[in-house]
């Protein structure tokens, strides 16, 4: 049977893997997300549609696409390669990146106007002031994967950058690293039935995609995160624990308050604690001092209004908004292309 989609091209290589085993025949459209959603929007017949968990929530709430069938594929990190065999240069940080890419024989990545992570490295080369200076050795292709195997072909000594995934499904490159923090990029992609659809195939083919039997095949694939999902009440307790764990090596122990008898002043947090609060909820906290409680379900509530990551089923929640998506492997910070 065969299966019509329209879907980031980050994701072709896990949806053609699925769809084999499910005994489905997954054809139909796969590249740069914007590319992408632009072919949806303009009719192009599809069953299921994969693309960034932003767009593919939009496409729900405009009824384009069956909101009870919306399901997390994962998280997917931007990321540099090299061609296999060639050095694995240093990307850990700043000035390591810089100086890779200023050695570099020629920059391959993907379209910087439509797809995620073409839009994201064109502003990474932007921010390190080399844009200039590598203007004649920039390759840009439609979308990461034929980035890849342009770069797979090159004689010279090229370094690349797209989402992990392609880089993992192309033969003659490697995986070197995510970016670095600062300069990285995190992106969760979505799959749903397309509205109108009937076929109980689709419904199925997306369930397989994103359940627990397809669990080994996106992470061999790439993709991060067990379960993505906004958090509720019931995530309080996690979330009070890790934001604790967090802060509290930076915490000031509140001194007994005599006019009180005796019981704790409120809460002060020292100017660490201040800046980590800043860097995970998106409101100032007060440097008058604020109740322990009170931040936590000011976290709670950001958290609320994103995502929290299960790094496994049995595992505590993890606060993650577009600023800060810790993941099963690493907790670093990130930023989310929408």
């Amino acid at each position: 049977m065969k299966l019509q989609l329209v879907s980031a091209g980050a994701a072709q290589a896990l949806v053609q893997r699925v769809a084999a085993a499910c005994g489905l025949e997954a054809q139909g459209s796969f590249g740069a997300v914007g590319a992408m959603l632009e072919k949806f929007l303009a009719g192009e017949a599809c069953d299921v549609v994969i693309l960034s968990d932003a767009q593919i929530a939009k496409l729900a709430v405009e009824g384009r696409v069956d909101a009870g069938t919306c399901a997390d594929l994962g998280s997917v990190a931007t990321s540099i390669a090299v061609r296999i065999g060639d050095k694995v240069p240093p990307v850990g940080d700043e000035k390591a990146l810089r100086s890779a890419l200023l050695a570099a024989s020629a920059i391959y990545f993907p379209d910087p106007a439509k797809a995620t992570a073409g839009i994201h490295f064109a502003k990474v080369l932007d921010r390190l002031k080399i844009r200039d200076k590598v203007s004649d050795r920039v390759r840009t292709f439609p979308n990461g994967a034929t980035a890849m195997r342009a770069m797979a072909e090159d004689t010279g000594h090229p370094v690349g950058c797209t989402q992990a995934t392609e880089i993992l499904a192309t033969r003659g490159v490697r995986l070197v690293a995510p970016l670095p923090r600062g300069f990285d990029l995190d992106t969760v992609y979505t799959a749903a039935v397309s509205a109108g659809v009937v076929s109980p195939a689709a419904r199925d083919f997306v369930a397989a995609l994103c359940g627990d039997d397809a669990r080994g095949d996106r992470v061999a694939a790439g993709f991060e995160g067990y379960v993505i999902r906004p958090a509720t009440s019931l995530d309080a307790a996690a979330v009070r624990e890790d934001v604790l764990a967090s802060l509290l090596p930076h915490a000031e122990t509140p001194a007994p308050d005599a006019a009180n008898g005796g019981a704790p002043r409120a809460w002060q947090p020292s100017a660490p604690v201040i800046d980590a609060a800043r860097g995970v909820v998106a409101a100032d906290v007060g440097d008058d001092g604020v109740s322990r409680l009170a931040f936590y379900d000011a976290v709670l509530a950001f958290a609320g209004r994103n995502h929290v990551f299960l790094t496994r089923p049995e595992a505590p929640s993890r606060v993650a908004s577009p600023h800060n998506r810790p993941t099963e492997q690493r907790q670093r910070r990130r930023h989310e292309h929408q």
